[in-house]
């Protein structure tokens, strides 16, 4: 019986517990998840808690939040939004240094766009918000 445990704990250890980032990212220069800014407050709580608990696995990544301004929004409106998710991921316990506020440039609609980087990765694309 006793052998039968740790056999099952090494199984959970070899599947879940040897996550690394490179098993979690997307593929270079896509984002670890988006959102539009035409949800819910409730709702993209969900995707930044989410994104909080990678940022508090990987404490070597940075968190980049990546606005996106629609053509009927204004950049204030959309930056206000992008530094309330910062402001909810510093109440998370993650770092304020770790997170940063980006203007992602302007789109057809508004939306938000969640980058997890490690250190020596290239930086997210942003545009023009002007």
């Amino acid at each position: 019986m006793q052998r039968a445990k740790v056999i099952a704990t090494l199984i959970v250890f070899l599947f879940v517990g040897r996550n690394t980032i490179s098993q979690t990212k997307t593929r270079d220069g896509e984002p670890f998840d988006t959102y539009s800014q035409r949800i819910s407050w409730k709702r993209e709580t969900k995707f930044l808690d989410n994104f909080s608990i990678y940022l508090k696995r990987f404490p070597n990544t940075t968190g980049y939040i990546l606005y996106f301004v629609g053509d009927k929004d204004d950049t204030k409106s959309a930056r206000a939004r992008a530094n309330r998710a910062k402001n909810y991921l510093f109440a998370q316990n993650v770092r304020a240094n770790r997170i940063v506020v980006m203007c992602g440039g302007k789109l057809h609609n508004s939306r938000t766009s969640l980058y997890l980087m490690e250190p020596a990765a290239p930086l997210p694309k942003a545009g023009k918000c002007h």
